[in-house]
C-alpha cells in the first residue's frame, strides 16, 4: 500500500492503509470477543482473520506485479 504514482497524490493510498488496519484491527477485535463468549472455537481461534488478510495481501501484490491498480472499483476523476 505504500506504493505511490507519480501522477497520483501520496495520501489515498495513506488512507486506504488506515482503512485496512481499522477493518483487520476491529476483525481481531470481534473474534476475541467470540471466543469469550464461546461462539467460537479455540481450535480455530483468529486464524480466520490472519488467513483472509493474508489472501487480501496476496490478491493486492498480484495486482501490482500485473501492472493494475490497487484499488479498481475507485478510480479518480480525470482532471478538466
Amino acid at each position: 500500500l505504500a506504493h505511490t504514482d507519480v501522477r497520483r497524490g501520496r495520501m489515498a493510498n495513506l488512507f486506504g492503509a488506515v482503512f485496512v488496519y481499522f477493518i483487520y484491527s476491529n476483525l481481531l477485535t470481534v473474534g476475541q470477543a467470540l471466543q469469550r463468549k464461546g461462539t467460537l472455537s479455540t481450535e480455530l481461534g483468529l486464524w480466520w482473520v490472519h488467513l483472509a488478510f493474508i489472501a487480501f495481501a496476496a490478491w493486492l501484490l498480484w495486482r501490482r506485479v500485473n501492472n493494475r491498480a490497487l484499488w479498481p472499483l475507485w478510480k479518480p476523476r480525470a482532471a478538466r
